[in-house]
């Protein structure tokens, strides 16, 4: 049954594809600039969008790298890992999804606080 959702999908997909392949989506920038157009700015050229990026390469870095390790090393019973006695592998399950919930409750937090106090005014 699972395999049959999974060749559904795929087909599904390949329809999307081949719908979206097939049909003339007229561009309506089109004709106004040629090869030899000069933009005035690059994205990179500002500041904030440089700062934006690095910001998000690192905080998905430390969102998926830290419980991506730390349950890597807490699952290790050896003196190199946690060294953890026991089911290692319960507790470094349980210490990654504290940590996501964590995260998730951060995340609620952050909303709250610019619902509230981040309101732009006319």
């Amino acid at each position: 049954m699972l395999i049959l959702y999974y060749i559904l999908l795929w087909l599904y997909l390949l329809l999307l594809f081949a719908f979206f392949f097939f049909v003339p989506i007229s561009d309506p920038e089109a004709g106004k600039t040629s090869a030899n157009t000069v933009f005035e700015h690059s994205p990179w050229a500002f500041r904030h969008f440089v700062l934006g990026v690095i910001g998000i390469f690192l905080y998905v870095g430390i969102e998926v790298g830290i419980p991506g390790t730390l349950i890597f090393y807490l699952s290790d019973t050896t003196e190199k890992g946690g060294g953890i006695i026991g089911n290692a592998a319960s507790i470094a399950g349980t210490v990654a999804a504290t940590y996501w919930f964590l995260m998730l409750v951060g995340r609620f937090c952050c909303w709250f606080h610019c619902k509230t106090k981040c309101q732009v005014k006319p």
